[in-house]
Protein backbone atom coordinates (compact mmCIF):
# COMPACT_ATOMS: atom_id res chain seq x y z
CA UNK A 1 0.00 0.00 0.00
CA UNK A 2 1.17 3.38 -1.16
CA UNK A 3 0.94 6.78 -2.31
CA UNK A 4 3.41 9.17 -4.43
CA UNK A 5 2.68 13.12 -5.86
CA UNK A 6 3.97 13.78 -8.57
CA UNK A 7 3.50 17.52 -10.33
CA UNK A 8 0.10 17.89 -8.23
CA UNK A 9 -0.72 14.49 -9.55
CA UNK A 10 -1.87 11.31 -6.80
CA UNK A 11 -0.97 8.26 -7.30
CA UNK A 12 -1.57 4.71 -5.34
CA UNK A 13 -1.84 1.50 -4.86
CA UNK A 14 -3.01 -0.86 -2.63
CA UNK A 15 -2.41 -4.86 -2.51
CA UNK A 16 -3.47 -8.26 -1.03
CA UNK A 17 -2.62 -11.14 -1.54
CA UNK A 18 -4.12 -14.84 -0.34
CA UNK A 19 -3.26 -18.58 -0.89
CA UNK A 20 -3.00 -21.96 0.08
CA UNK A 21 -0.26 -24.65 -0.89
CA UNK A 22 -0.23 -28.17 -0.55
CA UNK A 23 1.90 -31.33 -1.53
CA UNK A 24 2.74 -35.11 -0.92
CA UNK A 25 5.73 -36.43 -1.57
CA UNK A 26 5.99 -40.18 -1.51
CA UNK A 27 8.87 -42.33 -2.28
CA UNK A 28 9.55 -46.18 -2.82
CA UNK A 29 13.09 -47.33 -3.96
CA UNK A 30 14.24 -45.15 -6.34
CA UNK A 31 10.82 -43.77 -6.90
CA UNK A 32 10.04 -40.29 -5.65
CA UNK A 33 6.57 -39.14 -6.26
CA UNK A 34 5.77 -35.26 -5.99
CA UNK A 35 1.71 -33.69 -6.35
CA UNK A 36 1.10 -30.94 -5.20
CA UNK A 37 -2.31 -28.21 -5.67
CA UNK A 38 -1.63 -24.50 -5.35
CA UNK A 39 -4.17 -21.95 -5.51
CA UNK A 40 -4.22 -17.90 -4.52
CA UNK A 41 -5.86 -15.02 -4.43
CA UNK A 42 -3.86 -11.19 -5.53
CA UNK A 43 -5.89 -7.94 -6.12
CA UNK A 44 -4.42 -4.73 -6.78
CA UNK A 45 -6.33 -1.38 -6.58
CA UNK A 46 -4.57 1.88 -8.27
CA UNK A 47 -6.40 5.21 -8.25
CA UNK A 48 -4.93 8.79 -9.61
CA UNK A 49 -6.30 12.22 -8.72
CA UNK A 50 -5.60 15.46 -10.32
CA UNK A 51 -5.76 18.19 -7.87
CA UNK A 52 -4.38 20.77 -10.28
CA UNK A 53 -6.53 20.62 -12.87
CA UNK A 54 -3.73 19.23 -15.46
CA UNK A 55 -6.77 17.30 -16.91
CA UNK A 56 -9.21 19.76 -16.83
CA UNK A 57 -11.35 18.18 -14.20
CA UNK A 58 -13.94 19.49 -11.53
CA UNK A 59 -12.02 20.85 -8.50
CA UNK A 60 -14.68 18.96 -6.56
CA UNK A 61 -13.89 15.96 -8.53
CA UNK A 62 -10.09 15.01 -8.87
CA UNK A 63 -10.72 11.90 -9.29
CA UNK A 64 -8.83 10.73 -12.20
CA UNK A 65 -9.36 7.30 -12.22
CA UNK A 66 -9.76 4.19 -9.82
CA UNK A 67 -9.54 1.00 -10.90
CA UNK A 68 -9.37 -2.42 -9.16
CA UNK A 69 -7.71 -6.19 -10.40
CA UNK A 70 -8.29 -9.46 -9.35
CA UNK A 71 -5.82 -12.55 -10.02
CA UNK A 72 -6.69 -16.45 -9.28
CA UNK A 73 -4.47 -18.80 -9.83
CA UNK A 74 -5.01 -22.78 -9.39
CA UNK A 75 -2.29 -25.01 -10.51
CA UNK A 76 -1.69 -28.59 -10.17
CA UNK A 77 1.12 -30.62 -10.42
CA UNK A 78 2.90 -33.49 -10.81
CA UNK A 79 6.42 -34.71 -10.29
CA UNK A 80 8.57 -38.13 -10.82
CA UNK A 81 12.30 -38.49 -10.20
CA UNK A 82 13.38 -42.45 -10.48
CA UNK A 83 17.01 -42.35 -9.56
CA UNK A 84 19.20 -45.65 -10.75
CA UNK A 85 22.43 -46.29 -10.43
CA UNK A 86 23.39 -45.28 -13.44
CA UNK A 87 20.90 -43.23 -15.07
CA UNK A 88 18.19 -41.00 -13.43
CA UNK A 89 14.74 -40.11 -15.25
CA UNK A 90 12.83 -37.62 -14.25
CA UNK A 91 9.23 -35.66 -15.35
CA UNK A 92 7.12 -33.30 -14.80
CA UNK A 93 3.87 -31.53 -15.74
CA UNK A 94 2.21 -28.52 -14.27
CA UNK A 95 -1.50 -27.41 -15.07
CA UNK A 96 -2.10 -23.92 -14.13
CA UNK A 97 -5.30 -22.26 -14.75
CA UNK A 98 -5.35 -18.30 -14.30
CA UNK A 99 -8.35 -15.52 -14.15
CA UNK A 100 -8.03 -11.94 -14.33
CA UNK A 101 -10.79 -9.29 -14.12
CA UNK A 102 -9.71 -5.72 -13.50
CA UNK A 103 -13.37 -3.32 -12.46
CA UNK A 104 -13.16 0.44 -13.33
CA UNK A 105 -14.58 3.11 -11.77
CA UNK A 106 -17.51 3.07 -14.23
CA UNK A 107 -18.05 0.08 -13.27
CA UNK A 108 -16.88 -1.65 -16.90
CA UNK A 109 -15.48 -5.11 -15.98
CA UNK A 110 -13.48 -7.61 -18.20
CA UNK A 111 -12.12 -10.82 -17.52
CA UNK A 112 -9.47 -12.97 -18.91
CA UNK A 113 -8.42 -16.34 -18.46
CA UNK A 114 -5.90 -18.69 -19.44
CA UNK A 115 -4.97 -22.20 -19.21
CA UNK A 116 -1.62 -23.64 -19.09
CA UNK A 117 0.15 -26.65 -19.54
CA UNK A 118 3.63 -26.78 -19.01
CA UNK A 119 5.56 -30.27 -19.77
CA UNK A 120 9.67 -31.64 -18.55
CA UNK A 121 11.05 -34.09 -19.00
CA UNK A 122 15.04 -35.08 -18.60
CA UNK A 123 17.37 -37.72 -17.73
CA UNK A 124 21.15 -37.54 -16.17
CA UNK A 125 23.78 -40.14 -16.93
CA UNK A 126 26.60 -40.81 -14.01
CA UNK A 127 29.91 -41.28 -15.40
CA UNK A 128 33.65 -42.14 -13.68
CA UNK A 129 34.96 -39.28 -11.25
CA UNK A 130 32.15 -38.14 -9.27
CA UNK A 131 30.39 -36.30 -12.83
CA UNK A 132 27.11 -36.96 -14.86
CA UNK A 133 26.02 -36.10 -18.22
CA UNK A 134 22.35 -34.47 -18.23
CA UNK A 135 19.94 -33.31 -20.63
CA UNK A 136 16.26 -31.68 -20.21
CA UNK A 137 13.61 -30.32 -22.41
CA UNK A 138 10.84 -28.39 -21.25
CA UNK A 139 7.87 -26.20 -22.56
CA UNK A 140 6.32 -23.34 -20.67
CA UNK A 141 3.44 -20.92 -21.20
CA UNK A 142 2.69 -17.69 -19.00
CA UNK A 143 -0.19 -15.14 -19.08
CA UNK A 144 1.10 -11.36 -19.74
CA UNK A 145 1.27 -9.02 -17.32
CA UNK A 146 -1.27 -5.77 -15.86
CA UNK A 147 1.98 -4.16 -16.90
CA UNK A 148 2.32 -5.83 -20.27
CA UNK A 149 -1.00 -5.35 -21.50
CA UNK A 150 -1.04 -1.32 -20.17
CA UNK A 151 2.35 -0.62 -22.08
CA UNK A 152 1.41 -2.22 -24.89
CA UNK A 153 -2.13 -0.24 -25.52
CA UNK A 154 -0.34 3.25 -24.69
CA UNK A 155 1.46 4.05 -27.90
CA UNK A 156 -1.08 1.48 -30.08
CA UNK A 157 -4.10 2.73 -29.17
CA UNK A 158 -6.31 5.27 -31.42
CA UNK A 159 -7.16 7.28 -28.54
CA UNK A 160 -3.58 9.40 -28.37
CA UNK A 161 -2.54 8.22 -24.92
CA UNK A 162 -3.68 5.89 -21.83
CA UNK A 163 -3.01 8.16 -18.70
CA UNK A 164 -5.24 5.75 -16.63
CA UNK A 165 -3.53 2.96 -17.74
CA UNK A 166 -7.22 0.87 -18.16
CA UNK A 167 -8.28 0.93 -21.97
CA UNK A 168 -6.77 -2.57 -22.67
CA UNK A 169 -9.31 -3.50 -19.86
CA UNK A 170 -12.47 -1.34 -21.19
CA UNK A 171 -12.42 -2.20 -24.70
CA UNK A 172 -11.05 -5.87 -26.17
CA UNK A 173 -11.37 -4.49 -29.37
CA UNK A 174 -8.85 -2.24 -28.85
CA UNK A 175 -5.77 -2.81 -31.93
CA UNK A 176 -3.26 -3.79 -28.97
CA UNK A 177 -5.85 -6.55 -27.89
CA UNK A 178 -4.10 -9.27 -29.97
CA UNK A 179 -1.12 -8.96 -27.94
CA UNK A 180 -2.73 -10.27 -25.18
CA UNK A 181 -0.78 -13.59 -25.86
CA UNK A 182 0.92 -15.91 -23.67
CA UNK A 183 4.16 -15.95 -23.48
CA UNK A 184 5.47 -19.63 -24.54
CA UNK A 185 9.25 -20.58 -24.20
CA UNK A 186 11.22 -24.39 -25.27
CA UNK A 187 14.10 -24.63 -23.73
CA UNK A 188 16.62 -28.02 -25.01
CA UNK A 189 19.69 -28.24 -22.63
CA UNK A 190 22.67 -30.57 -22.38
CA UNK A 191 25.34 -30.23 -19.82
CA UNK A 192 28.27 -32.15 -17.95
CA UNK A 193 28.73 -31.71 -13.92
CA UNK A 194 31.89 -32.78 -11.96
CA UNK A 195 31.62 -32.52 -8.49
CA UNK A 196 34.13 -33.12 -5.47
CA UNK A 197 34.10 -32.13 -1.56
CA UNK A 198 35.32 -28.30 -2.44
CA UNK A 199 34.89 -27.45 -6.56
CA UNK A 200 32.17 -28.17 -9.14
CA UNK A 201 32.71 -27.90 -12.65
CA UNK A 202 29.33 -27.33 -15.08
CA UNK A 203 29.41 -27.11 -18.74
CA UNK A 204 25.75 -26.38 -20.25
CA UNK A 205 24.66 -25.45 -23.90
CA UNK A 206 20.73 -24.79 -24.44
CA UNK A 207 18.68 -23.87 -27.49
CA UNK A 208 15.60 -21.83 -26.39
CA UNK A 209 12.47 -20.65 -28.79
CA UNK A 210 10.93 -17.67 -27.34
CA UNK A 211 7.32 -16.64 -28.45
CA UNK A 212 4.98 -13.61 -28.23
CA UNK A 213 7.80 -12.21 -25.16
CA UNK A 214 6.98 -8.28 -24.93
CA UNK A 215 9.84 -6.18 -25.15
CA UNK A 216 10.87 -2.91 -24.26
CA UNK A 217 11.48 -0.65 -27.50
CA UNK A 218 12.58 2.36 -25.61
CA UNK A 219 9.89 4.34 -26.86
CA UNK A 220 8.87 6.28 -24.16
CA UNK A 221 5.03 7.52 -23.69
CA UNK A 222 4.57 10.63 -22.92
CA UNK A 223 1.25 10.42 -20.46
CA UNK A 224 3.08 7.76 -18.30
CA UNK A 225 6.63 7.13 -18.91
CA UNK A 226 6.12 3.82 -19.24
CA UNK A 227 8.32 2.41 -22.09
CA UNK A 228 6.69 0.95 -24.87
CA UNK A 229 6.84 -2.59 -25.24
CA UNK A 230 6.16 -4.68 -28.70
CA UNK A 231 5.01 -8.36 -28.68
CA UNK A 232 8.69 -10.47 -31.00
CA UNK A 233 9.03 -14.01 -31.28
CA UNK A 234 13.18 -14.95 -31.46
CA UNK A 235 15.34 -17.95 -30.68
Amino acid sequence: KGEYNSAGLLFGVNSNQYGLMTNLVHTKGIKTTNIGLNSNLYTRSHFGYDSLGHYALDITNTQRYENTGYKKDLIAYYKVVEDGSLVSFNYDIQIRQVWFDVKSNNNSTNTYDWLFINPKIGFKIKCKNQSHIYTTLSFTQREPTRTDMTQNVIQNSSFGGNPDNTVVFLNKNLTASNQLKPEKVSDFEVGWKREKQNFQLNINTFVMLVDNEYVATGVMDPYSGFMQKDMQSYS
